[in-house]
C-alpha cells in the first residue's frame, strides 16, 4: 500500500504514503502494547481463559478511560 500510494497518490503521494505508514505503525504499536498488558495481567493470551479472569483495571464511564477499582 505504501508503494501504491507513493507512486499513484498524486502530486503529494509520498506525503500521503508516509502518513499512512505512521498511522498504521502507531495502531500496530498500540495493539502490541494492549496484548502485552493483557499477558502481564492475566498471565496468558488465550482468549477463552482471559474472558474468565478478573482484571485489576476497569473502564468506568464518566471517570476517565482507565481507573483502578481501589481509587475513590
Amino acid at each position: 500500500m505504501f508503494l501504491i500510494i507513493g507512486v499513484w497518490g498524486g502530486p503529494r503521494g509520498s506525503m500521503r504514503a508516509f502518513k499512512f505508514f505512521l498511522y498504521t505503525f502507531l495502531g500496530s504499536v498500540l495493539m502490541l502494547l494492549a496484548i502485552m498488558a493483557l499477558y502481564w495481567d492475566a498471565g496468558t493470551t488465550d482468549i477463552p481463559t482471559s474472558c474468565t479472569m478478573p482484571f485489576r483495571v476497569r473502564c468506568r464511564p464518566g471517570r476517565g478511560l482507565l481507573s483502578s477499582p481501589r481509587s475513590p
